[in-house]
C-alpha cells in the first residue's frame, strides 16, 4: 500500500498541464473562430480542430499518468499538442489581425506554418495506428510508415515557400513573407504534393499494419484492436475519396467525411481503454468521467433553476443577485449527493474491482454484527480482505483479553 502511495505521489504533472493546455486553447479557438477574425467562421476551425486536440489530449493524458512509458500514450497526447499548437497560432495571428495596421511579416510567417502543425498532428495519427494497442511496429518491415512520416513532415513545410499572395480566408491577403522567389513556384508545389502522397501513404498502411495486429491478436486485445480498425475505416475511405477526385462531387464528399472521421480514432482509443481495461486506468478513467457528468448536471440544474427562480422571483424582488445566490445555494446543497449517485454509477460500469470491493467490504460488514465465534470471525476476515484488495499474503492476530477479576 505505501508503494502504491508513493507512485501515485510521484506521478508527472506534465500530462495534467497538457490536458489543461488542450482545453484552455480549445475554448480560446472556439472564440476567436467564432467573434474574433475576419471570413465567415468555418466547421475546421470553429469545432473541429479543438475537439480533436482536446480528445487525443484526454486520452494521452489518462495513459502516460499512469504509464508513462508507452508509447500509446505519449503518441495520443503529442497528437492533441500538435493540434492544440496550431489552434494557438491561429487564435494569435488572427487576434493581431484584426488590429489597425499591417499584419507583421512574423504573424503572416506564423500563419503559413500553423497549417504544418495540423498536418504534422495527422502524421502522428498514422504512427499511433500503427503501434496500437502494444506501442510497437507489428515488425521491423512497418518501420517504411516511419520513414514515409518523416518524408511527409519534411516535404510538406517545403510548400510554404511558394512565392506569391497568401490567401488565408481568416486573415488580409498579403505578399508571403518566407517566400524564395529565386525558384520556380511549381518546384515547391510538387514538393508539397509529395509530401502529401507521403503522408496518405502512411496513413493506409498503419491501417493495413492495424489489421495484420487484428489477425494475429487474440483475446482482449483482438476486442480493442477492433475498436480503432471500426473508427480507422472512415479515415481511410475519405481520403481515398479526395484522392480519386480531388475537385469532383467525391472529393466533396470525402472532405465533409474526412472533417469528423479523424475524431473517431480517439473516441476508439478511449472505448477501448473504458471497456477492455487497457493499460488498468480504471481508477484514473471513473473520476475522470465522474466529475465530468457531475459538472455538465450540475451546469444545466444552474442554467434551469436561474431561468425557473427568474421568471418566479424577479417581477417580486427585482433583483438578479438574490436569483443568482439561491441557484448558487442550489449548486452546493446537490453536489455531494448528485456526486456520490453518478460516481457509484460510473465505478460500476468502469472500475468495477472497486465497486465490488466496496460491496464485499459492506457485506462483511453486516454480518460481523451478529457474528461471536472467533474462528468463523477469523476466516472471514481474511476471506474479505483476500476478495477485496486480493493481498500476497494474509493473518489475522487477535491480541489477547485480560481476565476477568
Amino acid at each position: 500500500m505505501t508503494a502504491a502511495r508513493h507512485r501515485n505521489a510521484r506521478q508527472p504533472i506534465g500530462p495534467l498541464l497538457a490536458w489543461g493546455f488542450a482545453i484552455a486553447i480549445a475554448v480560446v479557438g472556439v472564440w476567436v473562430a467564432l467573434f474574433s477574425r475576419r471570413g465567415d467562421p468555418s466547421l475546421a476551425d470553429a469545432a473541429w480542430s479543438p475537439a480533436l486536440a482536446v480528445a487525443f489530449t484526454t486520452v494521452g493524458a489518462l495513459i502516460v499518468a499512469r504509464r508513462p512509458e508507452l508509447t500509446v500514450g505519449r503518441l495520443s497526447l503529442a497528437i492533441g499538442l500538435a493540434l492544440g499548437l496550431h489552434i494557438a497560432v491561429v487564435a494569435i495571428v488572427a487576434i493581431v489581425d484584426v488590429r489597425p495596421g499591417r499584419l507583421p511579416p512574423v504573424m503572416l510567417g506564423a500563419a503559413v506554418m500553423s497549417s504544418w502543425l495540423q498536418g504534422l498532428g495527422f502524421l502522428l495519427i498514422a504512427a499511433l495506428v500503427a503501434r496500437f494497442p502494444g506501442g510497437r511496429l507489428p515488425s521491423p518491415r512497418w518501420r517504411v510508415i516511419d520513414a514515409l512520416i518523416v518524408a511527409a513532415a519534411v516535404l510538406l513545410p517545403l510548400s510554404s515557400l511558394t512565392p506569391g499572395r497568401l490567401e488565408f480566408p481568416w486573415i488580409l491577403q498579403a505578399d508571403n513573407p518566407i517566400g524564395l522567389a529565386g525558384v520556380a513556384p511549381d518546384t515547391f508545389v510538387l514538393l508539397g504534393a509529395l509530401g502529401g502522397t507521403a503522408g496518405g501513404l502512411a496513413i493506409l498502411l498503419s491501417t493495413v499494419a492495424l489489421f495484420r495486429t487484428y489477425r494475429r491478436a487474440s483475446g482482449p486485445e483482438r476486442a480493442q484492436v477492433r475498436w480503432v480498425l471500426a473508427a480507422a475505416v472512415p479515415v481511410v475511405a475519405a481520403v481515398a475519396l479526395i484522392s480519386v477526385d480531388p475537385e469532383g462531387p467525391l472529393g466533396s464528399v470525402g472532405f465533409a467525411a474526412f472533417l469528423a472521421a479523424p475524431a473517431l480514432v480517439p473516441i476508439g482509443i478511449g472505448v477501448a481503454i473504458l471497456r477492455y481495461h487497457l493499460y488498468e486506468i480504471d481508477r484514473i478513467v471513473s473520476r475522470s468521467i465522474g466529475y465530468a457528468v457531475v459538472t455538465a448536471v450540475l451546469a444545466l440544474v444552474f442554467l434551469t433553476a436561474n431561468l425557473v427562480l427568474q421568471a418566479v422571483l424577479a417581477p417580486l424582488v427585482g433583483a438578479d443577485t438574490i436569483v443568482v445566490a439561491a441557484s448558487t445555494l442550489l449548486i452546493a446543497a446537490l453536489f455531494t449527493p448528485v456526486r456520490s449517485r453518478i460516481q457509484r454509477a460510473v465505478d460500476r460500469r468502469f472500475h468495477r474491482a472497486r465497486f465490488d470491493a466496496e460491496r464485499l467490504a459492506s457485506s462483511f460488514a453486516d454480518r460481523l454484527r451478529d457474528e461471536v465465534d472467533l474462528d468463523t470471525l477469523r476466516s472471514q476476515t481474511i476471506a474479505t480482505a483476500a476478495g477485496a484488495i486480493q493481498p500476497v499474503s494474509a493473518g489475522l492476530w487477535l491480541r489477547a483479553g485480560r481476565p476477568p477479576s
